[in-house]
């Protein structure tokens, strides 16, 4: 029964143990290079191309758990959303669009009640590799206001990634689809980039990789 609590507890459940075995396979400078090939396609894939959205109205329409469900009222059922929200939704804010242009200052049109906000599981996975990654290849050894150096870096990745998110859900909150990817790996590329070099030095960027 593929309801929206159970579909959120086996992604999250799924993500926790795949941000584990690639965040502690790959060392942080190729994540980065993953996070940064991905941010750029997720932006291709929503605002150029559109196929996401596609994809997302497919996953949504399968009722799969790979994506994480955010109900905006407690009525909400996941079981009574169709195959095309994604459509939908991006359908709606241009109708929005077209009307707030011809009618001066109207506002964007938001969801309305009994919806939910989606994120594909990826949006969680990556910065989530970043920051396991960190913890578990960056070398020990020092501290930096009270914390190891691995340890402060990986906090630094997580901030820096709930900054991207929360940056992202004022967008969402608008009613218009939005590639997660390059505010989230942004956010957490940024810290990660600031505490290693605060911490640790340019040795954050290098470690681990040797063309030889």
């Amino acid at each position: 029964r593929p309801e929206w609590y159970v579909v959120n507890t086996t992604g999250i459940l799924t993500g926790a143990g795949v941000i584990t075995i690639i965040g502690v396979s790959f060392v942080p400078t190729l994540v980065v290079i993953f996070m940064v090939a991905t941010a750029i396609y997720d932006w291709y894939a929503v605002y150029k191309s559109k196929h996401m959205l596609d994809l997302a109205d497919t996953m949504i329409g399968l009722k799969l758990p790979i994506l994480l469900v955010a109900p905006q009222d407690k009525g909400y059922s996941f079981l009574d959303e169709g195959d095309d929200t994604m459509s939908a939704m991006e359908e709606a804010s241009d109708s929005a669009e077209v009307m707030s242009a011809g009618e001066g200052d109207a506002p964007p049109q938001r969801k309305s009640g009994g919806d939910a906000l989606f994120m594909g599981l990826g949006d969680v996975i990556f910065p989530g590799m970043l920051v396991v990654s960190a913890l578990t290849f960056l070398p020990d050894g020092t501290e930096y206001l009270g914390l190891s150096a691995p340890m402060f870096v990986a906090l630094g990745t997580l901030v820096g990634g709930l900054v991207g998110y929360f940056t992202l859900m004022s967008y969402v909150a608008m009613g218009r689809p939005q590639a997660g990817l390059p505010l989230l790996n942004g956010g957490s590329i940024l810290g990660y980039l600031v505490t290693g070099l605060l911490a640790i030095g340019t040795g954050s960027l290098t470690f681990g990789i040797t063309f030889f």
